[in-house]
């Protein structure tokens, strides 16, 4: 079984909301056969029981974690529900709770206001974890938003991937146009 999407984590049956993410994947582990695979989730899906499920040899340990970045300031701006120090402990309870996970992510580089100091503390973060790939998108412009700084961002971005301190971890960072 696949869920599709990385808002499947926001499921909850329409009743009352009693029934979670987590319920359903325990319902499917308990009451069927099926596997599940290509999960993506967003990292405030992540609550214990659900770190706990996946250690379920019946789930397939390519999992998807999209983090967008490992400022604070940044997560702020982007509207994310979750702080630098709340991704560390859900990645410190992933890693350490399923050593065999695959686990890829995916940053935002050239949101606007992206200080060199935003861009180290999101580089820190994904050296602290042995994330198998991670995915660099360069910011979309929406509606009303200025982007002029952006590309200067991707070049502070791609100084620092060059530099001794971050070369091998960017022979894991797959860099995208878009």
């Amino acid at each position: 079984m696949e869920f599709g999407g990385p808002c499947v984590g926001d499921w909850t049956d329409s009743e009352d909301g009693a029934f979670i993410f987590s319920d359903l994947v325990g319902y499917i582990l308990s009451e069927t056969d099926l596997n599940i695979v290509n999960l993506e989730l967003y990292p405030t899906d992540f609550t214990d029981t659900l770190i706990a499920l996946l250690k379920n040899d019946r789930i397939d340990k390519d999992i998807s974690i999209p983090i967008q970045s490992g400022s604070d300031m940044m997560l702020g701006r982007m509207g994310r529900k979750y702080t630098k120090a709340r991704l560390g402990r859900i990645l410190d309870r992933l890693f350490g709770t399923i050593p065999d996970a695959h686990i890829t992510t995916d940053i935002i580089v050239g949101f606007p206001q992206e200080t060199r100091q935003d861009l180290v503390e999101t580089l820190e973060l994904l050296r602290r974890y042995d994330f198998s790939r991670i995915d660099t998108y360069m910011y979309s412009a929406t509606r009303n938003v200025d982007v002029s700084a952006r590309g200067s961002s991707r070049d502070i971005f791609l100084e620092l991937l060059g530099t001794k301190e971050y070369r091998d971890l960017a022979k894991k960072i797959n860099l995208t146009s878009r």
